[in-house]
């Protein structure tokens, strides 16, 4: 488990969400141990061990988590962060760019059309603006997300041997799959970023990465079903799109 950005951007609510998730860790310890649990997922433990029945939520992020960030008042902050959607707007223009040629990505990012795609992530994370605890965690999210969608447009296994030229002529006869994939590809390595951040060098809790991590998947899968035209990903709709993410995290939207 790598710790991204630690307690960073959490306003002092990672320590009362470990807490509670170190109770839930208790609770399916004693949960092992009776082999009691109902379809509803209470919890029940054999009789004279416990006065009551004990709830485990169906799940865990918005049961335990994202609560405590609301109340720091740092939920929106973490997910709508001025820094991760200027990263999904550099990617957007990108990827709107090369419909014109490298020639043209080139001028408009000042790199050569030979240049390395590793020295363009390189511009645009040294060019995002320093404003929040959030930079680093989004910052790690371009990067990786970015090699994913590189890796899966370009067809070759070692983004680091990618040109700026290789990308555009690929991505040039698949703008439309392009602008939905990188944001999702982007979105999915943060939301795994900040459940590391939470969850990291506590042997107690890291069990719950892996179902963490699928609810991040589940919920990133409606809120792209939602949001699923090229027209919502391009640069200048991104700030509009993403202003519904906090809120579809939280399930209110």
């Amino acid at each position: 488990m790598t710790d991204s950005g630690g307690g960073k951007g959490f306003g002092g609510s990672r320590a009362r969400a470990r807490s509670h998730l170190r109770k839930l860790a208790s609770l399916e310890g004693a949960n092992e141990k009776t082999g009691k649990q109902s379809a509803g997922g209470t919890i029940t433990r054999q009789p004279g061990t416990a006065p009551a029945a004990l709830h485990f939520p169906d799940l865990i992020l918005p049961a335990v988590v994202w609560p405590e960030l609301i109340a720091a008042g740092v939920f929106d902050g973490m997910f709508a962060a001025n820094e991760l959607i200027y990263f999904l707007e550099q990617m957007a223009r990108l990827i709107q760019k090369t419909q014109r040629g490298v020639d043209e990505v080139a001028e408009q990012f000042k790199v050569r059309p030979d240049s390395p795609f590793s020295a363009w992530q390189r511009k645009i994370r040294q060019g995002a603006p320093e404003e929040s605890a959030h930079r680093s965690r989004a910052s790690q999210a371009f990067q990786s997300g970015s090699n994913r969608w590189a890796i899966d447009i370009v067809k070759r296994r070692d983004p680091t041997v990618f040109t700026m030229d290789h990308v555009v002529k690929a991505v040039k006869g698949r703008v439309d799959n392009a602008l939905l994939s990188s944001p999702s590809d982007i979105l999915d390595e943060y939301l795994k970023l900040v459940v590391d951040s939470l969850i990291s060098d506590d042997p107690k809790i890291e069990q719950f990465s892996d179902r963490m991590r699928r609810e991040c998947t589940a919920v990133l899968k409606k809120f792209f079903a939602k949001f699923s035209e090229p027209s919502h990903w391009t640069e200048k709709s991104i700030p509009t799109t993403m202003k519904s993410f906090p809120a579809f995290l939280r399930g209110s939207d």
